[in-house]
C-alpha cells in the first residue's frame, strides 16, 4: 500500500462513505494524509455563532485543509427578536406543557398539585426565555463585531480553490438545518428563526463581503446560490461592477428574492415601491456579465400576485451556454416578448415557468409559440399561470378522465405539447391544453 500511486489513493478515498473513514485512512501515512485532505472537508458551513466563526477561522488558517475547500455555505438565518415573556409562554412548544387547570369542584390535593406544577412550568419557561434572550443578544453582538466582519471579508480569499458560495437567509425546520446550528440555538426543541430577512443591512453586506475581498471580487466561482436575498441588493451602483466580475465565471446561479419584513409590511400586498426600483436596477447588467451561465433560477417569494418584471430583468441578454432556465413569480409583457427572451438562448433545453402572469396575449398563444419556435426537452409549468384567466396547472383533463378513467395534469399535458411535435402545425390549436377543460381531481 505504501507504494500506491496517488491516483490509486484518490480512487480509494472517493469510495469512502463517511468523514470518520477518511480520517482513519489518513492516519496510515503522510501520503494518505495528503491525498485524504482533499476529501475530508470539501465543503465548509458556518453560521452566526461564536463557536461556528471560530471553527471557520480554524479552516481558514489550516495550511492543508484550506487548499481543498471548494464550497462555502453561510447559514445566515437569524434568531427572531424576543418579545415579552408572555409572548414566549404563548408559543405552542412552550404552552403545550402548561398544566391544565383543575375543575371548580376539585379536591384540595388536586389544586395543590396543580399549583405546584404551574409554579414549576413558570420557572422552566422563565429559564428558557432568559436563555433565548441571551442567545439572541450574543448573536447580535457577534454580527456587529470585527471578528465576524473580518472573517466574512476574508473567508473566500482564504480558500484558493473555492468554486461555490451558498448563502441561506430563510427559516427552515430543524430537519433541514445543520446539526451544529441546531445545537447552538435550540432551546428544548424550540428554534425561533426569522421567517424573512429583518436584518437587511447585515444581510446585504454579508453577500457583498462574501463576493468581494477588500473591494476586489472573488474570481473563479462557478456556483452561487442565495436564498433569501433582499431585492435592494442590486440597487447600489457602486458595487455593480465588482459583483459583475464575481458573476463572470458562474455556471450555475440560483437567486431567491424576498423583501425584508419592514418593506413587506409598509407596502402591503402590492410591494410596488421596492420592485419598481428593482425592475429598473442593475440586476440586468450583473446577469449579463455571467457569460458562462449554464443554469439560471430566479424566484420572488412575495405575497400577492407576481410583481417582478421578467422583461426588465433579462432584457436583451443572451447566454450562449444556458441549457436550463427557471423563473417563478414574475410578470411577462407578452407572448412575443417571452419568445424573444427564450430564442436568445441558443442552447436552452429545459424551461420552467411557475406562478407567472402574462400581461398581454394569452398563455394559449405563448405555448403555441414555444412549440413552434423552441427545441425543448422539458417544459415545466407550475402553480398558477395568469392571463385574463387563472390557470391551475395541477388540474386534470376532464375529457381524458371521463373517457379513460386516468388523470393527466395540465402541467404534464403542457410539457408534452411544447416538447413533442408529432402533429402538423395546423393542428397546434386543436391539441393546445389551454383550449381543453380542466377540473379538480
Amino acid at each position: 500500500m505504501d507504494r500506491c500511486a496517488p491516483e490509486i489513493l484518490h480512487h480509494i478515498f472517493k469510495r469512502l462513505q463517511s468523514p470518520s473513514e477518511i480520517t482513519a485512512l489518513r492516519l496510515a501515512g503522510r501520503k494518505y494524509a495528503t491525498v485524504g485532505a482533499e476529501y475530508l472537508a470539501p465543503r465548509v458551513r458556518f453560521h452566526a455563532s461564536k463557536s461556528s466563526v471560530e471553527r471557520l477561522n480554524a479552516f481558514m488558517q489550516h495550511p492543508v485543509f484550506r487548499q481543498h475547500v471548494q464550497s462555502l455555505v453561510f447559514e445566515g438565518s437569524l434568531l427572531l427578536p424576543p418579545g415579552c415573556i408572555h409572548w414566549f409562554c404563548s408559543l405552542p412548544l412552550i404552552n403545550d406543557d402548561h398544566p391544565s387547570a383543575p375543575p371548580a369542584d376539585a379536591s384540595v390535593r388536586t389544586r395543590r398539585l396543580y399549583e405546584r406544577n404551574l409554579a414549576k412550568w413558570e420557572a422552566e419557561a422563565e429559564e428558557k426565555y432568559e436563555r433565548y434572550c441571551s442567545l439572541y443578544s450574543a448573536q447580535r453582538e457577534l454580527i456587529k463585531s470585527n471578528l465576524f466582519q473580518d472573517t466574512i471579508s476574508q473567508c473566500a480569499k482564504a480558500f484558493p480553490h473555492l468554486k461555490e458560495v451558498l448563502l441561506v437567509n430563510v427559516a427552515r425546520c430543524t430537519l433541514h438545518l445543520p446539526q451544529q446550528f441546531v445545537n447552538d440555538f435550540d432551546i428544548s426543541n424550540l428554534l425561533l428563526l426569522e421567517s424573512s430577512a429583518n436584518f437587511t443591512a447585515g444581510q446585504l453586506q454579508q453577500l457583498e463581503q462574501l463576493l468581494c475581498i477588500q473591494q476586489e471580487p472573488v474570481m473563479g466561482l462557478t456556483r452561487l446560490q442565495a436564498k433569501v436575498l433582499d431585492p435592494r441588493f442590486f440597487l447600489n451602483p457602486a458595487t455593480t461592477a465588482k459583483i459583475g466580475r464575481a458573476f463572470a465565471s458562474l455556471k450555475h446561479l440560483k437567486l431567491t428574492f424576498r423583501m425584508n419584513y419592514e418593506d413587506e409590511e409598509a407596502c402591503g400586498l402590492s410591494a410596488h415601491p421596492v420592485y419598481e426600483q428593482f425592475n429598473s436596477s442593475n440586476i440586468g447588467r450583473v446577469l449579463a456579465a455571467a457569460t458562462e451561465l449554464e443554469q439560471l433560477y430566479i424566484s420572488f417569494h412575495e405575497r400577492g400576485p407576481p410583481i417582478a418584471k421578467l422583461d426588465d430583468i433579462v432584457g436583451n441578454i443572451s447566454w450562449p451556454k444556458l441549457t436550463k432556465l427557471e423563473v417563478e413569480f414574475v410578470t411577462i409583457d407578452s407572448a412575443d416578448s417571452l419568445i424573444a427572451i427564450l430564442q436568445r438562448q441558443p442552447s436552452l433545453k429545459t424551461l420552467s415557468i411557475a406562478w407567472a402572469q402574462l400581461l398581454r396575449d394569452t398563455w394559449a398563444t405563448a405555448v403555441t409559440n414555444m412549440r413552434r419556435s423552441l427545441d425543448l426537452d422539458l417544459f415545466y409549468a407550475g402553480g398558477l399561470l395568469i392571463d385574463d384567466t387563472i390557470w391551475d396547472t395541477e388540474r386534470v383533463n376532464a375529457e381524458w378522465l371521463r373517457e379513460s378513467g386516468e388523470s393527466i395534469q395540465m402541467m404534464n399535458a403542457l410539457d408534452l405539447y411544447v416538447t413533442e411535435k408529432n402533429t402538423a402545425e395546423e393542428d397546434d390549436e386543436i391539441f393546445n391544453p389551454f383550449l381543453s377543460e380542466w377540473i379538480d381531481e
